[in-house]
């Protein structure tokens, strides 16, 4: 079985369950705090958004049974419904250029940088795709597009360089 751990820091699709989860915890540890003026409750109050870090969205792939999940990964428990894979066509490894957002500084806009990442993905079709894995190091994303490659007898599109190569493994 593949998996791929990435944050939820700065994700848009948080479950509403873990939102409201966290939102309880704060209302409860303040709620005792008022009432009990605890110390240690006012620790929970103060340490409980550290658990927010603790959370992590978590894609696995089970090669075997052609099937994969994006759960919710909480302490080593993953929580999420098991989807039959599609039919995916290739592996793709390409360097996706992200640009940073100006900010404005009083004078005008500031910084334009641009850097780059390099993504590994599941080609369903043209329009589809599933990101499997996404990171700074070259020979990471290729141990990972080789992995799949393997276990699902599919076929890598190198696009790291300007002329795409078909690999063979």
């Amino acid at each position: 079985m593949y998996s791929f751990y990435f944050s939820f820091r700065g994700n848009k699709n948080v479950p509403s369950v873990v939102v409201y989860s966290f939102l309880a915890i704060g209302v409860i540890t303040t709620v005792l705090w008022v009432i009990t003026k605890n110390s240690t409750t006012l620790l929970l109050f103060i340490s409980y958004p550290i658990l927010f870090f603790l959370v992590k969205q978590h894609l696995q792939i089970d090669t075997e049974k052609k099937q994969y999940r994006l759960g919710v990964d909480v302490a080593g428990s993953t929580f999420g419904k098991w989807e039959p894979l599609p039919e995916i066509e290739y592996i793709s490894v390409f360097r996706k250029q992200f640009k940073n957002k100006p900010f404005e500084d009083g004078g005008g806009l500031n910084w334009d940088d641009t850097y780059h990442k390099i993504e590994v993905n599941l080609i369903v079709n043209k329009r589809e795709k599933m990101l499997v894995w996404i990171g700074d190091n070259p020979n990471k994303a290729m141990m990972a597009a080789r992995y799949l490659s393997k276990h699902m007898n599919l076929k890598i599109l190198d696009a790291t360089r300007r002329e795409f190569v078909w690999l063979d493994e």
